[in-house]
């Protein structure tokens, strides 16, 4: 499971790219710096295998749909 892999801030910022935020929107919405919010997205990327915002809402949606489902 992705959730597993990530810490809770990493989950947040998956959560928020999800709903579709810009990296702008994630830090004012966490109280981060812009740069801070890419380097957390670069590690998300790195650990979920992954290399676009689309594919990490696939993935988080077919997670949810695992846990829902």
């Amino acid at each position: 499971m992705a959730r597993d892999y990530l810490t809770s801030r990493q989950n947040a910022i998956l959560h928020l790219i999800a709903e579709g935020k810009s990296n702008s929107e994630i830090a004012e919405v966490l109280h981060l710096e812009g740069k801070t919010v890419k380097n957390h997205i670069r590690r998300i990327y790195a650990r979920l295998n992954i290399s676009s915002r689309y594919e990490a809402i696939k993935l988080k949606l077919r997670v949810e749909g695992d846990i829902n489902g």
